[in-house]
């Protein structure tokens, strides 16, 4: 087959923070499109969760009299890249000071149960399920641990993946 022109087409590139939503980056470049010649780029390639995907597309060229004319073209395609960065989060397990009379008070031992995000947030309607290892029942100290961090969003689903979680350990004491 003889190509009466080489056509190249290339798709942007984006980079995002991770919203919940599709990304779609509908921006390309072409060149060698004959006169009078039209380019109709339908863009294939999304990426909602963190990670990257190609900016992926498909074409057609169509002639002034609207008829398809792709055939006489050679197409040099490349790709952008979406890209879906992870939303940074701090959250910090639970630091406590109790004094022996509070921890009497509280029948005798404290578990671990407080937590907080200390930087970043999460996006609305996201929920975090934060589970810790600690408790105390004696004057001290001990470590409350974060032992795992779910982060749903609205419709339940994990998404985890998305952020990227720095974990802050916290200290329980009990003086006299």
């Amino acid at each position: 087959h003889v190509y009466v022109a080489e056509l190249y087409i290339s798709s942007h590139s984006i980079t995002t923070l991770y919203t919940g939503e599709p990304i779609r980056c509908e921006k390309y470049d072409a060149t060698g499109l004959l006169r009078g010649h039209t380019l109709e780029i339908t863009f294939t390639g999304e990426k909602i969760e963190a990670g990257s995907t190609m900016n992926s597309y498909i074409y057609k060229i169509y002639d002034a009299d609207g008829n398809d004319a792709s055939y006489m073209y050679l197409v040099m395609p490349s790709y952008g890249t979406i890209k879906v960065e992870q939303i940074s989060i701090t959250i910090e397990a639970d630091s406590t000071v109790l004094t022996l009379d509070e921890l009497t008070a509280l029948g005798g031992v404290y578990y671990a149960e407080k937590w907080e995000i200390t930087s970043g947030a999460v996006l609305e309607g996201h929920t975090v399920e934060v589970v810790l290892d600690g408790y105390i029942d004696d004057l001290g100290r001990c470590d409350s641990i974060i032992v795992s961090v779910i982060i749903r969003d609205a419709g339940g689903v994990d998404v985890t993946k998305c952020y990227s979680i720095t974990y802050v350990d916290g200290e329980m004491r009990v003086k006299p």
